[in-house]
């Protein structure tokens, strides 16, 4: 068993300091004020990242050979934000964002694998972190598998990117590590700070939301000559120097395409993975640039960024993420208090899901609070009451 070597920051940085109204409300993120279903690009990343973050964690957990260890995981989400977004759609008008549905896929893993999976949210914004703090209580409270060992990091991810690196490696020994960055544009998230990841043999492996369109913007829409020196800096800091230049200059590809290809290729020591692009709103056209040192890696993303596309209720397509948040309060609603089987609740046909839908929706009922889902048993132990997810509980301004 290996020791975990926790980062050494000062106690300020984790979660204090925010601003608190008289009536004891937290301010709320902007993703909390406005409808995820408005912005398809949004609710795109949280499905592609609520597939993908549980197939990577059950890909390591389950690898046999090669010198991999899986007794500990990291999920490191570099810009947290407030974790949750407003719904119109959701039953309980709010969905999880990235740094829940961590907190979400460690508490799963942990159960079904025993190993223990550490989460890591960074976030500059005192008040941001503090709804953090707030929200993952439950997960840092709980007992058995159901405790996750999260921390909430109140500072700028560059500055802190060697640190967590090397809480992945105690003793020499590499653990395996998903990094989602999600910056507000492009900004904080400068190449020197990726690099050391892309040095590490083995370990880490990245999702970088890379905003496209505001890089194309930041290069002058082609005018090279025409960037101002402070877009010049940035972009320089983002690429580690001038590459994204070539992306105006003797190429055939769209130049917008470039800039990600460019960028992609600026890590050599990720030999795999792709440019993924989101569905595009309000203008905005990003890529999910995914950064792996294994070929699997790279299958299993694809596989995910493909059913991303294909959710229904059709036999054997996906429930979407909502979906399945309301067929698991229609059968809380139908199986009060009972302790059923999988079997039991596909033969009362209390709803028309074939038996891996089910399993998808017992999963979501017991990360909604209805009840406990063991997964080896496949029996599912209903509350008689529901344990509502902290984000109900908190007051925001």
């Amino acid at each position: 068993m290996y020791a975990i070597q926790f980062l050494q920051l000062d106690a300020t940085h984790f979660g204090g300091g925010a601003s608190i109204n008289a009536e004891g409300a937290l301010h709320s993120h902007p993703d909390q004020r406005r409808l995820v279903e408005d912005h398809q690009q949004t609710e795109h990343k949280l499905e592609l990242y609520r597939r993908y973050a549980p197939h990577w964690a059950s890909i390591i957990s389950t690898a046999r050979g090669s010198g991999i260890n899986s007794s500990h995981l990291f999920l490191i989400d570099g810009f947290a934000g407030g974790g949750i977004h407003g719904s119109r759609d959701h039953p309980d008008g709010m969905k999880p964002g990235t740094a829940m549905l961590a907190c979400r896929t460690a508490r799963e893993i942990q159960r079904r694998y025993g190993n223990q999976v550490h989460v890591r949210l960074v976030d500059c914004n005192p008040d941001y972190c503090t709804t953090l703090e707030r929200l993952t209580v439950p997960f840092r409270d709980a007992e058995g598998h159901d405790r996750v060992d999260v921390r909430v990091i109140r500072h700028e991810f560059a500055d802190v990117a060697l640190q967590l690196l090397a809480e992945t490696e105690p003793h020499g020994r590499q653990f395996r590590s998903l990094w989602f960055l999600d910056p507000y544009g492009s900004a904080g998230m400068p190449y020197t700070a990726l690099y050391p990841l892309d040095r590490v043999r083995n370990g880490p492996e990245l999702i970088v939301n890379f905003d496209t369109a505001g890089v194309r913007r930041q290069c002058g829409n082609g005018h090279v000559a025409s960037i101002d020196a402070e877009h010049k800096r940035h972009l320089d800091d983002l690429y580690g120097g001038e590459a994204w230049v070539a992306a105006f200059i003797g190429v055939t590809a769209e130049p917008r395409d470039a800039l990600v290809s460019i960028y992609r290729n600026r890590f050599p020591g990720f030999p795999y993975g792709g440019a993924y692009q989101l569905r595009q709103s309000e203008g905005q056209l990003r890529h999910f640039v995914h950064l792996a040192k294994v070929q699997r890696a790279q299958t299993a993303f694809k596989e995910d960024y493909d059913a991303s596309f294909r959710t229904g209720l059709l036999a054997g397509r996906s429930l979407n993420d909502v979906e399945r948040s309301r067929f698991a309060r229609r059968l809380f609603e139908a199986f009060r208090s009972e302790v059923l089987t999988l079997e039991d609740m596909h033969a009362a046909r209390v709803a028309a899901l074939d038996r891996g839908q089910l399993m998808t929706v017992l999963r979501r009922a017991d990360q909604d609070g209805y009840g406990t889902w063991d997964e080896m048993a496949r029996v599912m132990r209903w509350r008689a009451v529901r344990l509502e997810p902290p984000e109900l509980l908190l007051n925001f301004e």
